[in-house]
């Protein structure tokens, strides 16, 4: 069934599959990736300017700090290079302090861009020109450097040789040549190193047509500097050969590293596109699977309750009150996919609530062969994590009956509060005597899932003990201790769990009574699924106060008008799903409650969707809703909880749905809204 569904889904579902199939294929044939880039020529640019857009955003980001860093780094080192190795302070001159404002504006523009976060989105051409500012300062330093020192080494050649130079301009020229070739060598070589480090920073940006025009100016000026006011032919080719060869190389260097980033871009979208595809499949496999299997549930329940089901003998009858159980039980696992992703990531976050204890454990137990022992329960009711304990309690349990005794495990499952801050559950269980006894290495490696298969072999290839892995990680999450332990044939699971008395208030509050429907009660319901709407009448005509249920959406698209007029005019309670899929055409809930709205309907607006994550429950209620259920959660204990909720809206000084947005105060209404979650049956009903 679950299968059939799938295949019938919309046609989005296809598309993603589509997209799926894509993604995993693209890595491997370029003409089928969703982020094509164009040819080297054009500097590997993707052709959507979107994502265009959104790998220079996530290449500033990266580079913005270290970049930024070597700036700094490299002003200070200009400014304590040329106050030490170049001038006195009788020879400095106006043309030798324009030279500094190079390292000044960079170190000033830097610490700009990263304490001016706005201007960050101009990094890249700010930083393009205050290094072509760099390097027209440090051709400027290098040739006065060049002249000044040519000069200082001739006039102390002068000085020491005195005399015997002074009439020989023969010799005095031939110094001089050699000299100033010395010079021009070892000069421009310096020139070119600090212009290629200089260089390094622009590198780590991804070369796009900003940096590939600034590294040719780059090229261009140091190039005719060397052509143009270097005299000697020799040391200009040599300089030349060099300084082309170096650049060459950076900007080589830069194209390719500009690819491996934008691939690694690519690979990364890519793989966040698969996450996204994947959780929404997952939502979509989520949503099926609780209808199908609250449409299973149903369906026994129907044939249970239908007089050849009362004519079935004990064991059949127990045989279907156990699938009934396991399906609600799946339901429920389906519901707690996001907590297990939580608590795999170390992010979980504990919300203890209200809890009736008796309840809880009766529905970890149902279908299940198990013992329950609560003459040492004090308190009914209190404040725990339901979600983790269920999780964990859960896991003992299924671990009992299935690693336990073959014919006889003998499961129990004992609660107690001696401690008034203190909660101890245990399940106990006959040991299997296959199996080898539970030692404290042995249960430290379950729990940890390490070196697991040095003590016991799995009795399953695809199981790796991964339920007791689960059971660490809520029992930290939730700051409780857990136990494992073997006394001969005798096998003990314990939790100990903070156990705090229960909050008073309308946000955790447990319903201990039946609240019944008032007499005269009518009701409408809207749903896709024939099983669901006759289970929810069928439960809603049995419970006190016996209120009048008419059911709409058998006969598919056609029954939402007839839905809407009857719950206007007639009904005081309606009850709808979120997606109605009907044979041709797709209806949504929230569409539903907006022609309610309009039509002023007054009364209580439920609606029993399988999708109740706690930003769907948001949803609702910003729609409007009242009363949002899962259908994870049994008809028959979401019924007492309508009843209530409708007895709060009677009472309540506002009633209906309509929305006035012309008032200034329209938010003040809003009807009650009732938050059920699935599993805690709690109202909340804020003021």
């Amino acid at each position: 069934s679950c299968q059939h569904t799938m295949l019938l889904d919309d046609e989005s579902v296809g598309h993603q599959r589509c997209w799926l199939r894509m993604s995993c294929s693209c890595l491997h044939n370029e003409e089928l990736t969703p982020y094509p880039m164009q040819p080297f020529w054009k500097l590997f640019r993707f052709h959507d300017s979107e994502q265009e857009q959104a790998f220079i955003d996530h290449n500033i980001n990266l580079v913005m700090y270290p970049i930024s860093i070597i700036h700094i780094m490299l002003g200070i080192g200009f400014i304590f290079l040329f106050f030490v190795n170049n001038y006195s302070s009788s020879s400095f001159h106006t043309v030798h302090f324009l030279v500094l404002t190079s390292p000044v504006v960079m170190i000033f523009v830097t610490c700009f861009i990263l304490l001016c976060p706005r201007i960050r989105k101009y990094f890249t051409g700010l930083f393009c020109l205050c290094y072509l500012l760099a390097i027209g300062c440090t051709i400027i330093c290098v040739h006065l450097v060049r002249v000044t020192a040519a000069e200082h080494a001739m006039t102390k050649i002068r000085d020491t040789a005195g005399p015997s130079l002074a009439g020989d301009s023969v010799a005095l020229g031939v110094i001089d040549d050699t000299v100033r070739f010395e010079q021009a060598n070892h000069v421009l070589t310096m020139l070119i190193l600090f212009a290629i480090v200089q260089m390094l920073p622009v590198m780590m940006i991804a070369t796009r047509l900003k940096t590939a025009l600034t590294m040719v100016c780059c090229n261009v000026t140091l190039s005719m500097y060397i052509a143009l006011m270097v005299e000697q032919r020799e040391v200009m080719t040599q300089k030349l050969l060099l300084w082309q060869t170096l650049w060459l190389t950076c900007f080589m260097a830069s194209v390719w590293m500009t690819l491996q980033w934008r691939r690694c871009f690519r690979v990364q979208k890519l793989l966040e596109t698969q996450i996204m595809l994947g959780r929404k499949a997952d939502s979509v496999l989520n949503h099926t699977l609780k209808n199908t299997m609250s449409d299973a549930a149903g369906q026994i329940e129907l044939f249970l309750g239908s007089e050849d089901g009362r004519n079935l003998g004990p064991a059949a009858r127990t045989s279907l009150d156990e699938s009934t159980a396991a399906l609600w039980r799946g339901m429920r696992s389906c519901r707690h996919r996001m907590v297990f992703m939580q608590l795999e990531a170390g992010n979980y976050v504990s919300r203890p609530s209200n809890v009736d204890l008796l309840a809880f454990l009766r529905e970890l137990t149902a279908g299940r062969t198990v013992q329950m022992l609560t003459q040492r329960l004090r308190r009914r009711i209190g404040q725990m994590d339901k979600v983790l304990v269920g999780l964990i309690i859960d896991n003992a349990i299924s671990n009992a009956s299935k690693h336990g005794h073959p014919t006889e495990p003998s499961v129990r499952l004992k609660a107690s509060d001696l401690s008034d801050s203190t909660l101890v559950l245990q399940v106990t269980n006959v040991a299997n005597p296959a199996n080898n006894a539970l030692t404290p290495p042995y249960v430290q490696s379950m729990f940890s899932g390490v070196d697991r298969a040095q003590y016991q072999h799995s009795s399953s290839a695809t199981s790796d003990g991964i339920g007791m892995q689960h059971v660490f990680l809520a029992a930290k999450a939730a700051s409780a201790e857990v136990s494992l332990e073997q006394h001969e044939s005798l096998v003990t699971f314990q939790l100990s769990i903070s156990w705090k008395p229960p909050t008073a208030g309308a946000d955790d509050r447990v319903c201990q009574t039946q609240c019944p429907f008032p007499q005269g009660v009518r009701i409408t319901c809207l749903d896709d699924s024939r099983i669901a709407l006759a289970v929810t009448k069928i439960a809603l005509e049995k419970y006190p106060g016996k209120p009048t249920v008419v059911t709409y959406g058998t006969d598919g698209v056609k029954d939402v008008d007839l839905f809407i007029q009857d719950s206007v005019e007639n009904a005081h309670i309606v009850i709808l799903d979120h997606h109605l899929d009907f044979p041709g055409s797709l209806v949504s809930g929230l569409d539903v409650l907006k022609q309610l709205q309009q039509a002023n309907f007054g009364g209580l607006a439920c609606i029993r969707s399988g999708n109740s994550a706690p930003e769907e429950i948001a949803l609702y209620k910003d729609a409007g809703f009242h009363c949002a259920l899962g259908k994870d959660q049994p008809v028959r204990e979401a019924i007492p909880i309508i009843a209530e909720a409708y007895q709060k809206h009677r009472a309540s000084p506002v009633l209906g749905l309509r929305r006035n947005a012309e008032s200034s105060q329209s938010c003040s209404t809003d009807a009650t809204f009732v938050s059920i979650h699935t599993l805690d049956q709690r109202i909340s009903v804020p003021h």
